[in-house]
């Protein structure tokens, strides 16, 4: 819908998320949240809980999500699924700008965090100029 004042889908979608698809509920956007409650339970409420939790303090883990109300699942086990939401990122995406005189650059790129942290655990997975 032109009219409507919605985000295009390439900014709520990457392709250099969580290997399993799963989305991190303490980065993901309110739109996100909101698709994903709708595409859970139907539970549009999901979105407002998530972010008014995380606001106070992140989600520890998935345990920590559950106590706080956030995800009560139907046993994902018997029905042979992973959970759809995570707790943790290893893959952000970085926009630096820079200028040189006259001359002005936005770089775009994607670099992967190793789950020990730390400068020395980056990778670049690539990256653009954008502008």
């Amino acid at each position: 819908d032109p009219e409507a004042d919605q985000r295009p889908l390439h900014e709520l979608l990457t392709v250099r998320g969580d290997p399993d698809g799963r989305i991190n509920i303490n980065t993901a956007r309110f739109e996100t949240l909101e698709a994903l409650g709708e595409a859970l339970d139907g539970e549009l409420a999901m979105a407002d809980v998530v972010i008014r939790e995380r606001e106070s303090e992140p989600f520890r883990d998935m345990e920590d999500a559950r106590n706080r109300g956030v995800y009560s699942p139907r046993d994902q086990a018997d029905e042979g699924r992973a959970t759809p939401i995570a707790t943790r990122s290893y893959v952000f995406k970085v926009i630096g700008d820079g200028v040189a005189g006259d001359v002005a650059v936005r770089i775009e790129s994607h670099v992967y965090r190793g789950q020990q942290g730390g400068p020395g655990n980056l990778r670049v997975l690539d990256w653009r100029v954008t502008r």
